[in-house]
C-alpha cells in the first residue's frame, strides 16, 4: 500500500516538474509602446487604456513584460524626435525581445516607409512587432498582405486628416485668428463646442503684463537679455512648464512682431484680432536697443556652415543655417 502511494507520489512530481519546464520554455520577453498623437489626449485614458489593453494580452499570451515605452503628444507620421520607440529599439539591440506590443498598427507608425524600415531593424534582432488588436498580420502571405493593406489605410487616414488640417489652419487664418499655439504672454481658449471647437487667442492674465514689462525693461537700454531673464524669473515670469526663460527664448519673445498685432505665418502676414500687448514704437525701440548692444553688426559665428547665408527659405523667407546636436541615444542607437 505504501509502495504503491510512493509511486504515485513520484509520478505526480514528475508530471509537475515537466509542467513547469514547459511553461518556462514558452515564456516570452516582450516591450510595450504606447503613443498619442494630440496633446489633449494626455488628459484622457487613451494612454492608459493602451497600457493595459497590453499587459492584459501579455499575461494571457505568457509574455514577461520588461518594460513600457511612451511617447506623449508625438505624431505618427514620421519616427524622428519619438523617444519612446527611440528607447524601445535601442532595448532590442541590448537584450533580446520577442516582440514590441502596441494595442494597434497606427500607434506604431503612420508612415509606409517608417514601418516597414523599423521592422526590418526589429528583425535583425528577432524581434517582431504584435498589434493585439490585429492579429491577423503574421508572417503568412495572407498576413503581409493584410499588414500592407492596413499600413496603407493607416497612412492614407492620416494624410487626409494633415489636409483637413491644414484647411482649417487656413480658415482661422483667413478670418483673423494665429493657426497656432499662443505665445508665451497668450492663451488658447476654445470658444466653441464639443462637437465643434473653435480655439482663439485670449491675453494670459497672468503672463501677459509680465511680458509687456519684459518689453518695456529692455527698452530702456539698461538691461542685457542676460540680466533681464534673471529679472523677470524674479517676477514670476517661466516658460510653459514652470522653467526659466532661456536667452534664446527671450531673443524670440522681444523679437516677435506678435505682440504688437502683426502676425506671420508661413509667407503671410497680416493684423491678428488678438489684443496686442505692446505697441509697435514700444517694439522698434527694443529691435533698436538690440542692434545698438550687438554694435549695429551682425553676430560672428564660430563654425560656418554649408550654405549659410546663401539660401533663403521659399515658404517662410528665413535663411537657412544649421548648428551641431550631441545626440547621444542616436549615437548609441548607431553604435
Amino acid at each position: 500500500m505504501l509502495l504503491d502511494i510512493y509511486r504515485v507520489s513520484l509520478k505526480i512530481l514528475r508530471l509537475l516538474n515537466n509542467m513547469n519546464s514547459n511553461q518556462i520554455e514558452t515564456i516570452k520577453k516582450g516591450l510595450i509602446y504606447c503613443r498619442v498623437s494630440d496633446q489633449d489626449q494626455l488628459k484622457g485614458i487613451s494612454l492608459k487604456v493602451q497600457r493595459d489593453s497590453c499587459i492584459k494580452w501579455a499575461k494571457s499570451n505568457n509574455f514577461k513584460i520588461l518594460g513600457i515605452y511612451v511617447d506623449e503628444a508625438k505624431s505618427g507620421t514620421k519616427t524622428a524626435g519619438r523617444d519612446g520607440l527611440d528607447d524601445a529599439i535601442i532595448h532590442c539591440k541590448t537584450e533580446h525581445i520577442d516582440a514590441i506590443l502596441v494595442i494597434d498598427t497606427d500607434r506604431f507608425a503612420r508612415n509606409e516607409v517608417d514601418h516597414f524600415a523599423m521592422k526590418a531593424i526589429l528583425k535583425q534582432h528577432d524581434t517582431k512587432i504584435i498589434a493585439i488588436n490585429q492579429l491577423m498580420i503574421d508572417e503568412s502571405p495572407e498576413g503581409k498582405l493584410m499588414e500592407t493593406v492596413l499600413i496603407g489605410i493607416n497612412a492614407f487616414y492620416s494624410r487626409l486628416t494633415g489636409r483637413k488640417v491644414r484647411k482649417s489652419l487656413e480658415k482661422k487664418w483667413e478670418d483673423g485668428w494665429w493657426p497656432g499655439w499662443a505665445p508665451l504672454g497668450y492663451l488658447n481658449v476654445d470658444k466653441g463646442t464639443i462637437e465643434k471647437p473653435n480655439k482663439i487667442i485670449e491675453t494670459d492674465p497672468l503672463k501677459g503684463p509680465l511680458i509687456k514689462e519684459m518689453f518695456e525693461m529692455y527698452s530702456t537700454g539698461n538691461y542685457s537679455i542676460l540680466q533681464l531673464t534673471k529679472k523677470m524669473l524674479d517676477r514670476g515670469l517661466t516658460a510653459r512648464k514652470g522653467k526659466k526663460i532661456c536667452v534664446s527664448t527671450a531673443q524670440q519673445i522681444l523679437s516677435n512682431t506678435f505682440y504688437y498685432g502683426l502676425m506671420k505665418w508661413t509667407d503671410k502676414e497680416k493684423v491678428g484680432n488678438h489684443t496686442p500687448l505692446i505697441n509697435q514704437s514700444l517694439f522698434d525701440q527694443c529691435q533698436f536697443i538690440a542692434s545698438k548692444h550687438r554694435q549695429f553688426v551682425m553676430r560672428v559665428r564660430k563654425h560656418t556652415f554649408l550654405l549659410r547665408g546663401i539660401v533663403r527659405c521659399p515658404i517662410h523667407g528665413k535663411w537657412l543655417t544649421a548648428e551641431w546636436h550631441h545626440d547621444t541615444k542616436k549615437l548609441r542607437r548607431l553604435g
